[in-house]
């Protein structure tokens, strides 16, 4: 399933596969001017084609190497005959697509194997000149790319929500939360970020995150320094573990997110 908005010169395409006929979870990519950035998840490739073709791609860029963000890579770079840019991190990754769980299969899907050139510290293309930084905490490999003329910024899975709660066994909220103060230090008036889309004014809810994970930080390790459990924390703070814990066979709970910020 695909929905597309359009936000001045940016079109996105937001993309899910529908499970018992709802999409559970959405993610996006970001068109412009023949620039893709990221290709969605495997299960939305062709239909995402089918919406390239008529506007054309000349290049792709990933901001990370996860399933939801490079699905449509190999179908749309063969077809369209465009070129992969990535994080130099994410190179193995994008060549051999490593395992994922059957959640994420469902929802997503494996990426066939693709091929990407590594990103330098800048990308100039179609009149545009984004500076690429780096992102960590969801993900190592993951970059996010600021064009300061516009202030625009692109940064996949670095922002997610103001208020996060889960999280994944392998984040880290801590450099999270450094990735979200090099967000705002930069001053975008847009985020075009994969779960939610635009984010404008981004300034402000830039900075109401930065306060509420400051806050969850100092929390937690209050809590750490009670020497209470990480399953103890998670009643004190949220009263109950995260629905999703079992649909997501554990990888998405409130429990990975307290441990997020003891790493």
């Amino acid at each position: 399933m695909i929905e597309i908005s359009q936000h001045g010169p940016i079109t996105r395409f937001r993309l899910g596969r529908p499970v018992m006929g709802k999409v559970q979870y959405w993610t996006s990519c970001f068109w412009l001017d023949g620039i893709l950035i990221d290709t969605g998840c495997a299960h939305t490739a062709e239909e995402l084609l089918a919406e390239l073709r008529p506007r054309g791609v000349e290049l792709i860029v990933n901001t990370h190497y996860h399933e939801d963000h490079t699905g449509g890579n190999a179908l749309i770079s063969k077809e369209l005959n465009a070129p992969i840019y990535a994080p130099a991190k994410s190179l193995p990754h994008l060549q051999e697509p490593p395992w994922i769980h059957a959640h994420r299969e469902l929802v997503w899907g494996t990426p066939q194997p693709s091929r990407a050139e590594a990103l330098g510290q800048e990308l100039s293309a179609r009149g545009y000149s984004f500076t690429v930084h780096p992102a960590p905490g969801h993900c190592p490999d993951q970059v996010m790319l600021f064009e300061a003329n516009q202030g625009w910024l692109f940064c996949g899975d670095a922002f997610i929500a103001e208020n996060p709660k889960t999280a994944r066994p392998e984040e880290d909220y801590n450099q999270c939360l450094l990735t979200i103060r090099a967000m705002a230090a930069l001053k975008p008036e847009i985020l075009f970020c994969s779960p939610l889309g635009v984010v404008e004014p981004a300034l402000p809810a830039l900075r109401r995150t930065i306060d509420y994970l400051q806050d969850m930080q100092a929390r937690i390790l209050a809590l750490h320094g009670r020497e209470l459990s990480p399953e103890a924390m998670v009643l004190e703070l949220f009263g109950r573990e995260s629905s999703l814990i079992v649909f997501t066979e554990g990888q998405f709970s409130y429990q990975n997110f307290v441990e997020a910020f003891l790493k």
